[in-house]
Formats: structure tokens, C-alpha cells, sequence
């Protein structure tokens, strides 16, 4: 790629921007690749502090060059306001997830490489990581339903443990709930990356640790409680990991009212970052297979957060906006329609959480459709049938897998 290292002054509607003095971490903005559409962009990365970039010339403007009349973005960055709602026919919705899947599996490779270097003792760089959590992010701003819903499907499969899917996964929805608890950009990537390194301090532990099945001794459990201050160690061998990531690793088994570990903080000490981290982590040990004890369905560790965890764990504000992210009825949740027929959801909707997508699988009778259809629930049509969720079924088909046919596995 030909770039070109320009100052702000010189910056023009029109060019592509491919590069900014500053760390993506610390800037408001989804991308560090993008295209300069006015004045107000400018105005952006000049209130952010921005004195340097790079432009491509290939992709727009280069310094010589005026801006021609009536220009159109040719790669606009993308909001980052949270997505309310997103409808998609069943076609499209497989192909996003498959774009999707493909931005999963490159996370997955570059999480895999710096996991590898700490087990062999490698230099500990975040460079890659950080890649690959700007593209998780900007696909997540794009294709919420698509992101979330391989999340849902990696955790309904994981048998084993797994530690690069655990922190994606974590991370996916860690993000989603950041974005809706309104935190700034800057904010959102730290914590992101802070999701993917919660428990980075494991691999530095015994690996028979976790290959025991039954309870951990007292020894035991003292040794895994030690992951989070040998994370932290971990990150401040980098050098350059920023303080809320720092944070998240080190806090994100500490509890409101003094129960967690390893310093048993408590309240205010416990940063907002490190107790929507340590929920999510939370839930999602409750909804994966964990040695022998079967996982809870979405709903049920829903309830189960709800019931419990917000009285004395976290914030209420974090458990509420962890339970408005996923929905009344979660992604992956079989339902049975006031119409008999009976569907998995897809795709929840943050503005009407009790009318979310559904494929419909099997009519009032219980014979499966030849073809599932679609339906979302918040914009029926006036001539449709009216259609509302009765009731939540617990319990999954063995065949569940096939309910989301033809999406590919994340994994």
C-alpha cells in the first residue's frame, strides 16, 4: 500500500485515512481506516488530539488534489452507536455471519499466537491482538446478530475447555454491553482487550489444574486464584497495555461486597469495566459445559443472574444492561408462538425485548416445516397473524445444531 505521512493542516475532505499518530486505543473512532467524508471529520480528529496521519492516495485524495464536486464515500466508517435493531431475511443474515465467521477466526488465530508465547515465555506483544480486536469490533457495530449469535452457538458447543474461545466469546459480548452502557470509544477497545486477557494469567498455571474433574482441594483453589495477579504481571511486561485493561485482569473476580479475589475489593473499588468483564464471565461459565455439570440455558442463567448476582456481586445497572443485551428470550432460546408453532430466536431486539426474531421450525401440530421461515415478532405485517411468545422451552432438541443451518460453525 502507497502511503503518504501528512499533518492535520493539510488533511482534506476526500482522502483516506490509513494511519493516526496515536494509539487506536486511545482515540473515539471505530476504525483507524476510513474516509474523510466533510469538515466535521477533521474537526473530529483534531478535537482527539490528532497532529499526524497517513493517507492512501489509492483510495482518495492524495495533498495535490482538490475535492471534486459531489464525492461519496468509498468506505465510510462505521457508526458507533449501538444497533437497536437489525432485520435480516435468512439469506443475508447467512452471509453476514459468514463474514463474520471469517473476522472470528482471524481473532481466534492472533489470541492463539500470543497464548502460545506465553506458555513457551515469548515477548509478551499486543500488536496483533489489537488488529484483530479493531476488526471484532467494527464487525460487531456492523453485524451485531451475526456476531453474537456465532457467540452463542460457540458456547452451546464447547465440551472441552477452550481458552481461545472462552475469551472471544467473553469479549463479544463484553463489547456489545459496553456499547450499550454508553461508554466512550477509547473505553470500549480497552475493555475489549481487556475481555480477551481476563484470564491470560491461567496459562502461566499447572495444566493438570485444569484437566481435574472433580472439586479442587484448598491448595488447589488458592493456586487458581492467583491468575489474575500473574495476568497483571503479564500485561505490565508489555509495556504499553492501558490502565482499565490492567484493571479488568486483575479485578474481574472481585465482588461488590468483598467475596472475590485476589485483594477482595470492594464497591467503588472495583472498576465498572472489571465487573462487566467479570459478569460476563460470569454468565458464560454458566451457559458452557463445564466438566461433568451440564450448562444452563441463556434463560435460566439470566434468572439466576437477576435472582442473585445484582444483590450482592455487581452493579444493578451492569446486571440490567447485561439481561437488556441478551434479551428476555436469548439468542438460541427454543419458543413455543400462541400459534402452537414453536421456533429458536435469532435476533433480539433492544427496544421491544419480548418481540425478537424467530425461525419457526414447526407448526401447531409439531411437524417441523419443510422450509423454516423467518418472522420478526416487532414488525409484523397488518394482514400476518398475530403472533407473541407463549413460553420459553429448556430444554434443547439433541438435533439443536440443525436450528441454525446453514451458518457455519465459529469454531
Amino acid at each position: 500500500m502507497s502511503t503518504r505521512r501528512i499533518s492535520i493542516a493539510e488533511l482534506k475532505p476526500g482522502m483516506f485515512v490509513v494511519g493516526l499518530d496515536r494509539s487506536w486505543l486511545e482515540t473515539p473512532f471505530v476504525r483507524h481506516h476510513f474516509l474523510i467524508k466533510d469538515q466535521e471529520d477533521i474537526a473530529r480528529l483534531k478535537h482527539a488530539g490528532v497532529r499526524t496521519l497517513s493517507i492512501d492516495p489509492t483510495k482518495g485524495l492524495d495533498v495535490e488534489a482538490a475535492t471534486p464536486a459531489g464525492m461519496r464515500p468509498l468506505e465510510p466508517e462505521p457508526t458507533v452507536a449501538p444497533i437497536a435493531t437489525e432485520t435480516s431475511h435468512a439469506g443475508s443474515l447467512a452471509e453476514e455471519m459468514a463474514a463474520a465467521g471469517s473476522v472470528r477466526d482471524q481473532a481466534r488465530q492472533a489470541l492463539q499466537r500470543l497464548f502460545d508465547g506465553v506458555k513457551t515465555g515469548a515477548p509478551f506483544d499486543l500488536s496483533g491482538l489489537v488488529q484483530a480486536l479493531d476488526d471484532l469490533l467494527t464487525e460487531l457495530v456492523r453485524h451485531r446478530t451475526a456476531m453474537m449469535l456465532l457467540a452463542q452457538i460457540s458456547r452451546m458447543e464447547r465440551s472441552d475447555r477452550d481458552p481461545c474461545a472462552h475469551a472471544l466469546d467473553v469479549a463479544v459480548l463484553s463489547l456489545a454491553l459496553s456499547l450499550a452502557h454508553g461508554f466512550d470509544m477509547p473505553t470500549v477497545k480497552q475493555l475489549g482487550l481487556g475481555a480477551l486477557l481476563h484470564d491470560v494469567g491461567e496459562l502461566r498455571l499447572p495444566p493438570s489444574l485444569f484437566e481435574k474433574a472433580g472439586a479442587y482441594t484448598r491448595e488447589e483453589r488458592q493456586l487458581m486464584m492467583t491468575h489474575p495477579r500473574l495476568g497483571a504481571n503479564l500485561l505490565a511486561r508489555a509495556g504499553d497495555a492501558p490502565e482499565t485493561t490492567r484493571r479488568i485482569v486483575v479485578e474481574h473476580h472481585e465482588r461488590l461486597d468483598g467475596s472475590g479475589y485476589p485483594s477482595k475489593l470492594q464497591g467503588a473499588q472495583i472498576s465498572l469495566p472489571s465487573q462487566i468483564v467479570g459478569l460476563v464471565d460470569e454468565y458464560d461459565a454458566m451457559v458452557s459445559r463445564r466438566g461433568n455439570r451440564p450448562p444452563l440455558t441463556a434463560r435460566q442463567a439470566m434468572v439466576r443472574v437477576y435472582e442473585h448476582e445484582r444483590q450482592t456481586h455487581y452493579d444493578r445497572s451492569v446486571v440490567e444492561r447485561l439481561i437488556q443485551c441478551i434479551g428476555v428470550y436469548p439468542i438460541g432460546t427454543v419458543v413455543e408462538l400462541n400459534t402452537g408453532e414453536r421456533g429458536v430466536v435469532i435476533a433480539v431486539n433492544l427496544e421491544a425485548r419480548l418481540k425478537p426474531t424467530v425461525k419457526v421450525l414447526a407448526d401447531p401440530v409439531g411437524q417441523s416445516y419443510p422450509t423454516p421461515w423467518v418472522v420478526d415478532l416487532s414488525t409484523l405485517a397488518p394482514s400476518a397473524p398475530p403472533r407473541t411468545i407463549t413460553r420459553a422451552l429448556d430444554d434443547l432438541p439433541t438435533d439443536w445444531r440443525d436450528l441454525f443451518v446453514p451458518w457455519p460453525s465459529p469454531l
